[in-house]
């Protein structure tokens, strides 16, 4: 017979492999879509403790101030002027280290002429400040008093803090985090999910701005220095995110199956 041959066509191979490769590609991104979203399951809660605690020290800058024509007579007045403050302070019990220079200027003086320049200078300022820690708080008062009447006429003021606030941030962060663990178990328990492990936990606590209070004027020999120290308050605040339990099973379960 005779012998027929026929033409077959041939298979775009290029095509047929992009084709297979892509029809591979998609199940395994729709299979594990699901994963990366269940795995962004949370619950995040913010939690706010408190602690207070009465203050244990006071910090107090107290300082002096002397105008002479000359610079050496002003710097003379102004260090026996401070002398005489910080013998006060240490008869008061105020200890050596608890005492040190915060600031001391030297300005000269002018006197100004009618069109508003200034003049030759008439003299000089000299500024002596000292930093003071009062550990005693009974004896602030007279502490103060004392100083003044030994010679500082500048007293910016005083603050009254805690010497070791760690420990009582540390009570505050506590509450805190106990106050985050109690309301992510309710979210959980409304949610009918079980609460996981933590999974990231963030601090923005911040200690108490210390009590300011009293000017210079108040300090005056015979006024007094009334002291009501209060209470100090220590807040806290974390950020707490937990997992779900067993919240990755179901994922691994779905992926495996046909």
């Amino acid at each position: 017979g005779a012998l027929t041959m026929r033409s077959i066509p041939r298979k775009p191979v290029g095509l047929w492999v992009v084709a297979t490769l892509l029809a591979t590609a998609f199940p395994v991104a729709a299979a594990t879509a699901p994963d990366i979203h269940r795995s962004a399951r949370n619950i995040s809660v913010v939690g706010e403790g408190r602690a207070t605690a009465p203050p244990d020290m006071a910090t107090a800058r107290i300082g002096v101030v002397a105008v002479a024509p000359t610079l050496a007579a002003s710097n003379r007045e102004a260090s026996a002027d401070m002398r005489r403050v910080t013998a006060s302070l240490k008869a008061n019990g105020v200890a050596d280290r608890d005492i040190r220079t915060a600031d001391f200027t030297v300005t000269p003086e002018r006197q100004f002429q009618p069109s508003g320049e200034p003049g030759p200078i008439t003299g000089y300022r000299v500024a002596n400040q000292v930093e003071v820690k009062v550990r005693d708080l009974d004896k602030l008062g007279k502490v103060l008093e004392d100083a003044v009447a030994a010679g500082a006429d500048d007293i910016q003021g005083i603050t009254l803090s805690v010497e070791n606030p760690a420990l009582v941030q540390a009570q505050a962060r506590a509450v805190a985090v106990s106050a985050a663990q109690a309301e992510a178990s309710q979210l959980a328990r409304l949610a009918n999910v079980q609460l996981g492990a933590v999974l990231e936990i963030s601090d923005a606590s911040s200690e108490p701005i210390p009590l300011q209070f009293a000017r210079a004027e108040s300090f005056a020999a015979g006024k007094g220095v009334p002291i009501a120290t209060g209470d100090l308050e220590f807040s806290a605040q974390v950020r707490m995110v937990f997992g779900i339990a067993g919240d990755a099973a179901p994922a691994a379960t779905a992926a495996a199956s046909p």
